[in-house]
């Protein structure tokens, strides 16, 4: 007698169909829905099908109803295929309330990476039998198959394209007085004349992330010398309220002080003969030397901590 047990694959057919139901019902649903969901997160297949057709209504900014779109189905050719007229008509009937359709969602979303999960070890179980790769490219494969589950999960809110551009094109007029020469600096200034231009200074709703090549000067050692009206101080001597002089020369009062305190510094060699200064926390992307010599892209970001 064969012990195995037949495992069911899993499902929630009751909550894509309230899903479906409810963006069928309420504007406001489709919205909270498609923070939450792609067509990709349902099991059965014709419920695929209504939610590409509703998705598709969504972006060309028409009404999402019973009547658009099984008109839409039907000029796509799947109208019956899905099961016609009344099996969108019993999806409507079959949601409870449509208040709760952020649950319904995340229970699909939930039976989607079980699936996924159980894909995914499936062909990492075949490519350890099978494969005649190397460890390390099996290991990196695994890690990024299940890396890139989590990143499927991150919700992110959908804004049609218009009223973006809308909105940052108002934003950038107000910043222009009416001669159209110089913009209106609405941030705090950096101190650096040609940055301020770009930016029109730090606002609060920013997100300013430094960025550049290793050894570029992203960093201030502690013992770098700053001028003051005064003198000159040491980077790691200054503090909340004193003055310093920018690069236009105007004084600037330090608003805040923010140390890291004493954190192991490690010098990574590199085979060129150069070197980087690095704490633990430092990102790297690293790749094998097999997949660069194909040319294959299949590099991951550790610390250097996790290189340690």
């Amino acid at each position: 007698m064969d012990n195995l047990i037949e495992r069911i694959t899993p499902s929630n057919i009751d909550a894509e169909r309230s899903v479906l139901g409810a963006m069928l019902l309420d504007k406001e649903a489709v919205f909270k829905v498609l923070e939450i969901l792609t067509f990709h997160h349902f099991y059965v297949p014709n419920h695929q099908i209504i939610f590409k057709v509703i998705f598709d209504l969504y972006n060309q900014n028409q009404p999402i109803d019973l009547i658009t779109v099984s008109n839409l189905l039907r000029n796509q050719g799947y109208l019956e295929d899905i099961g016609g007229y009344s099996y969108l008509l019993d999806l409507s009937d079959s949601v409870p309330t449509t208040a709760n359709v952020e649950q319904y969602s995340r229970i699909v979303e939930e039976k989607y990476v079980r699936r996924e999960l159980i894909r995914i070890s499936s062909e990492i179980n075949n490519m350890a039998y099978e494969s005649t790769e190397s460890m390390s490219n099996l290991l990196d494969k695994a890690e990024q198959s299940i890396f890139n589950i989590g990143q499927g999960r991150s919700s992110k809110d959908m804004v049609h394209i218009k009223e973006l551009l809308v909105d940052n094109f108002e934003s950038i007029t107000e910043s222009y007085p009416e001669d159209g020469k110089l913009p209106i600096q609405t941030g705090i200034s950096t101190g650096i004349n040609d940055l301020d231009t770009i930016t029109n200074g730090l606002n609060p709703s920013d997100l300013i992330v430094i960025a550049a090549r290793p050894a570029m000067g992203k960093m201030e050692h502690v013992d770098n010398m700053l001028v003051t009206p005064t003198g000159k101080v040491r980077m790691g001597d200054i503090i909340v309220g004193q003055k310093i002089c920018g690069s236009n020369g105007k004084n600037y009062n330090i608003t805040g002080v923010f140390p890291q305190g004493i954190q192991e510094c490690y010098r990574v060699h590199f085979d060129d003969e150069t070197f980087v200064d690095c704490g633990l926390e430092h990102l790297w992307e690293v790749s094998n030397t097999e997949d660069r010599k194909k040319s294959i892209h299949n590099s991951r970001v550790v610390t250097t901590e996790e290189i340690l």
